[in-house]
């Protein structure tokens, strides 16, 4: 909890509404732009205090949120019943009043970024880092300019954050065929062992990057972050391109029986792990080549196919 919270833990209801002030604009935007634990601390104080604290003039009310509403301003009502709609009524018992709300504003909150991210994806790979706008980016999202702000900082945050989003959607998609290449390489498997692993990354790499929407979401961002490298650059060496070479050189080597990973078993991982993007990038040239109208199954089949005669000339 930050160091707000012995302020609010101080505070009267009353005073309370000031603290929320600042809050209130922000939670009108469905997404509560104020720390989660300081709402949840301020509606657990509601809960807490004694009811003669809920009066005003001669009136007494039955729990904190009908205090709040008949003792706030305008603005300040908003948010309490933006917060009210999420979590407890006015009229019902207040409990644990900050619980549901807090829980449910979290959820919006993970949807709402998740929408931020998807539409930066989308802009940030049709027109690059310096030419895509935040504003064009919040319109996508159906979000305006402050939740944007509020959740990446910056537009450099949220284009290194987009770049993180596609490793972790890459990670999930090919956590198996990762999993196996490891165990295969802390067991000190046999050349056999070492190339039916990398078979199958080499077929997890085409089916995510030639047959899953996935990776063309993303792809924008990583063709340009290859021609231009830009703030993204590292997330993907480190997080995505490295592991992947070094993990494939591994096997390369152990398929080639050498006592440590030589330049050429590297050079060879390079090749492997640069080939499916590369025809991804111009499969417009290869369907054409190839007289495909699509790449589908049959196709990934193919281009799978070819990759492991590659592997066993290895």
């Amino acid at each position: 909890m930050s160091s707000l919270s012995p302020m609010f833990a101080a505070a009267s209801p009353e005073a309370l509404f000031s603290a929320l002030d600042s809050a209130a604009s922000h939670i009108m935007y469905q997404v509560i732009y104020f720390e989660m634990t300081e709402i949840n601390s301020i509606l657990s104080i509601f809960s807490r205090a004694p009811k003669s604290r809920y009066s005003a003039g001669n009136r007494m009310f039955a729990n904190p949120w009908a205090f709040a509403l008949r003792t706030s301003g305008s603005l300040q009502r908003r948010a309490l019943r933006s917060i009210m709609t999420m979590g407890d009524s006015v009229e019902g018992p207040v409990g644990q009043p900050g619980r549901d709300a807090v829980s449910n504003a979290s959820r919006k909150g993970d949807q709402s970024r998740q929408r931020i991210l998807d539409a930066a994806l989308i802009e940030f790979g049709a027109a690059g880092f310096k030419s895509a706008t935040t504003r064009r980016i919040a319109e996508r999202a159906n979000t305006t300019l402050p939740p944007l702000n509020y959740y990446f900082g910056s537009k450099e945050g949220l284009y290194r954050a987009c770049a993180a989003e596609i490793v972790e959607r890459f990670e999930r998609a090919n956590h198996d065929a990762v999993a196996a290449a490891r165990r295969t390489i802390e067991a000190a498997s046999g050349p056999e062992e070492a190339r039916g692993a990398l078979k199958t990354l080499m077929a997890a790499s085409v089916e995510l990057i030639l047959g899953n929407e996935t990776y063309g979401l993303g792809s924008g961002i990583i063709a340009r972050e290859l021609a231009e490298p830009g703030p993204a650059f590292d997330i993907f060496y480190d997080r995505l391109w490295l592991p992947g070479i070094e993990r494939n050189a591994r096997l390369i080597s152990r398929i080639k029986s050498e006592p440590e990973v030589s330049a050429e078993s590297r050079v060879q991982s390079i090749l492997l792990v640069s080939s499916i993007p590369s025809f991804h990038t111009r499969r417009i040239v290869a369907q054409k080549a190839m007289g495909w109208s699509a790449i589908g199954a049959a196709e990934l089949a193919l281009v799978t196919k070819t990759l492991h005669l590659q592997i066993d000339r290895i």
